[in-house]
């Protein structure tokens, strides 16, 4: 039976938690190969559980909780865009369409 990642990342508090859903990581399917599109999201989600409590460690936010972490982690991108001169604004309107895609099981 695969593994369920949805549970785990809604149970998520902490830096710790990211790192222990991270472990799910090798143990779940690709999003492509699962049917139900809210654990296929969260397989997806699964892909930047490492990224995110590596940042949040790297800038001292690991105590914070994982709001405060996604926020500075956005903010940072947001400069990483006008450093290497990426539209900030285009990037955020084509991630909102597809994430509306993939919360829709369109993608």
């Amino acid at each position: 039976m695969p593994v369920k990642a949805l549970p785990t990342l809604r149970a998520a508090e902490s830096v710790e938690d990211l790192a222990k859903a991270m472990v799910l990581h090798s143990q779940t399917p690709r999003c492509y190969e699962i049917e139900d599109p809210a654990e296929a999201n969260a397989v997806r989600a699964l892909n930047v559980v490492g990224v995110l409590a590596d940042y949040m460690r790297l800038v001292g936010d690991a105590g914070e909780d994982l709001k405060i972490g996604v926020l500075d982690l956005l903010v940072d991108l947001h400069h990483l865009t006008d450093a290497v001169g990426v539209d900030w604004d285009e990037v955020l309107d084509d991630s909102n369409r597809h994430y509306r895609a993939d919360v829709a099981g369109e993608l």
